[in-house]
């Protein structure tokens, strides 16, 4: 707007404008391309979990350096063999065989 000799009140409501719609854009692009936050649980199914403590059908599991409370997704489940994520309910882990 300067190069067109526009004073300084033009100048300013242009540069306004030119922010408010890069503003706009950006925020549109970002909506875009954000992942949704389930994305990061997905990445725990199919994980396998070492058993510390087991009763019943719920029990404790060390998984990435941590104890997580633990259920089983069907009674019965076999706490013998290898137990794998298939689901987390809040801060609990839902296993199967």
């Amino acid at each position: 707007a300067a190069w067109l000799g526009a004073g300084l009140v033009a100048q300013l409501l242009t540069a306004g404008g030119i922010a408010a719609l890069g503003t706009l854009a950006l925020r549109h692009w970002k909506r875009s391309t954000a992942h949704p936050e389930s994305s990061v649980q997905d990445m725990d199914i199919g994980q396998t979990v070492q058993i510390e403590s087991w009763q019943g059908d719920r029990g404790q599991v060390k998984y990435r350096g941590a104890l997580w409370d633990a259920e089983a997704e069907a009674p019965g489940a076999d706490s013998t063999r290898p137990l794998i994520i298939r689901a987390v309910r809040g801060n609990t882990l839902i296993l199967g065989n």
